[in-house]
């Protein structure tokens, strides 16, 4: 919508990155079954809603660091790439038949579209909307298999995965993964780093504790005289900018 507005128009479009990562959060101790989580991760085609339901404006991926973001992987490989018939092999080895995603009322297109997908692969999926409070509490409390929500960037690598597998977020417990976490939070030297990193990312997918949608852009329309509103964004969440230094030519400068 804002690219179609800013045609033809004064305005000035602009076009921001961020490491927000679309993703369907899973409940791990309701589905302990890693073959589950991995047909899951496998009969969601990504790519289709990226370009389809959010058309180009949310850029796939299957790892949870975007690219020009702290510990992005170049060479990182997609463990469980969109594959609906190893899914429906994986689903039904499993005996696995139904799901559950919770999700905030009036945010369905989503779900719907993950429904939809599973049921290429033998799954039902039951749709559980609610406030943001009540999906949210399903999911903590294990009322339900998953929440479609979010993921942020908070900071490092390291901090970004233990809060995602904290008690208040994914809950999930891996001796080896926490040993990565903190082997990646105490590393200086940047080759270590850059390592320990490329380690924890693909240990992190291969859990398969969430499936990776896309990372989200913002878009902003903005009056062509207006300055420093570039420079105001900042690329780890939709939403948090600084507007202390933004004005309009020929105003006076913020003191």
């Amino acid at each position: 919508q804002a690219q179609l507005a800013a045609q033809g128009s004064t305005l000035r479009l602009v076009d921001v990155p961020t490491s927000q990562l679309a993703a369907l959060w899973i409940q791990s101790d309701r589905l302990p079954d890693h073959r589950v989580r991995e047909a899951l991760v496998r009969g969601i085609d990504r790519d289709a809603i990226a370009d389809g339901y959010y058309q180009g404006g949310c850029v796939p991926s299957a790892q949870l660091p975007r690219e020009g973001f702290p510990g992005y992987v170049d060479d990182f490989v997609d463990p469980y790439p969109y594959d609906p018939a190893k899914a429906r092999e994986l689903a039904a080895e499993a005996g696995w038949t139904r799901f559950e995603i919770s999700y905030t009322a009036g945010r369905e297109a989503l779900p719907v579209i993950v429904a939809d997908n599973l049921a290429e692969i033998g799954v039902e999926t039951v749709l559980r909307p609610g406030t943001s409070i009540e999906a949210l509490t399903a999911f903590r409390t294990a009322q339900s298999d998953s929440f479609m929500y979010s993921m942020a960037s908070e900071g490092t690598l390291a901090d970004t995965v233990k809060w995602t597998t904290a008690d208040s977020r994914l809950s999930y417990d891996d001796p080896e993964l926490a040993a990565l976490v903190e082997q990646a939070s105490r590393a200086v030297d940047p080759e270590d780093r850059e390592r320990i990193n490329a380690q924890l990312v693909t240990a992190v997918a291969e859990a398969a504790i969430f499936v990776p949608i896309c990372h989200y852009n913002t878009y902003f329309l903005v009056a062509s005289d207006v300055v420093g509103f570039d420079e105001a964004l900042n690329g780890e969440s939709q939403f948090m900018m600084d507007l202390r230094y933004v004005g309009r030519v020929g105003e006076a400068e913020p003191s």
